[in-house]
């Protein structure tokens, strides 16, 4: 009987010291993973605010209604791209600090955010799918696309101002995650059904050049940027622990930057915005109006003079 005392009580003392050791890895990967979270999201915002200031700076950007949206994007995801290391942060380290409320209201809104930004990369869709096969209906949408924008707006304070009744009035429903769960269900079938109907019809097109498509390559960068994370979820039942962790982790970053990505298909493939950040980038922002009018060239003997 002393004998299976003593060796349950050794096994007991096994069984604590695994869990604590566990508890310490999992503590040490929040923080490395909330620290690489940080910096990615000062990357990603940084990003955020030069398509900001270029497309607000510059007239010639706002003269086309799609930079208009993607100015829109890129305004919803710095709150956004700020709030979520933050809700992290509160649900790893400050849960003790931080009331059942005030959490409920960042999560939420954090969903919020979300939500209307991926509502704002299907209005950019629908505004070159229309404005590439169907004229008429896009001359409508362009001239309502102000109204549109404005109706998200206070779409997204009502929707706020849910998140602060429900939460700080001890209604926690989660009818906000499950609304996200929904429209981003319908975006991923969206996306293919859109793909497969333009590579059917741009055959037909007489003048198609890389400077119509490239609100369709930010669309489908930040459908594509989700798909990992997708496959990893699906696959999670065939994974361990630490490989779904790790999977995770890395495919939420990759989803996480598309600002980043955004930045990056409008400098190569943006003849306007080439330009624009390239005297950005170069700190030249003054030397230009906002129509960016270049001085003339003239030549003298076959030597170029400026």
């Amino acid at each position: 009987m002393g004998h299976f005392s003593n060796g349950f009580m050794n096994s007991s003392r096994n069984i604590s010291e695994e869990k604590r050791i566990l508890e310490r890895q999992i503590e040490i990967y929040n923080k490395r993973f909330l620290e690489v979270y940080i910096v990615v999201s000062l990357i990603c915002l940084i990003a955020n605010l030069l398509i900001i200031f270029v497309t607000l700076k510059y007239k010639r950007l706002r003269q086309e209604k799609w930079n208009i949206i993607i100015l829109n994007w890129a305004i919803i995801n710095c709150p956004l791209i700020l709030s979520a290391p933050i809700t992290f942060g509160l649900t790893i380290y400050l849960t003790h600090l931080v009331g059942d409320s005030t959490f409920c209201f960042v999560n939420h809104t954090e969903y919020t955010l979300f939500l209307i930004d991926i509502i704002l990369i299907v209005i950019l869709t629908i505004y070159w799918y229309t404005k590439l096969y169907h004229t008429e209906k896009h001359k409508k949408f362009d001239q309502h696309i102000k109204c549109v924008l404005i109706f998200l707006y206070i779409f997204l304070i009502f929707l706020t101002a849910l998140n602060i009744d429900a939460c700080y009035n001890s209604r926690m429903f989660s009818v906000m995650g499950l609304v996200l769960i929904i429209t981003y269900l319908a975006f991923i079938l969206f996306m293919p059904i859109i793909n497969i109907m333009h590579a059917v019809k741009k055959r037909r097109l007489i003048d198609y050049s890389n400077r119509k498509n490239v609100p369709f390559m930010l669309t489908n960068i930040l459908f594509l940027s989700h798909l990992p994370g997708l496959l990893v979820v699906f696959t999670a039942p065939l994974l361990n622990l630490l490989t779904i962790q790790i999977l995770m982790s890395v495919t939420f970053f990759i989803a996480t930057l598309n600002p980043v990505y955004f930045l990056i298909v409008l400098y190569l493939c943006d003849r306007n915005y080439n330009i624009f950040l390239k005297h950005v980038f170069s700190c030249r922002c003054r030397e230009y109006n906002d129509e960016l009018v270049e001085r003339p060239v003239s030549y003298n003997n076959g030597i170029e003079n400026i």
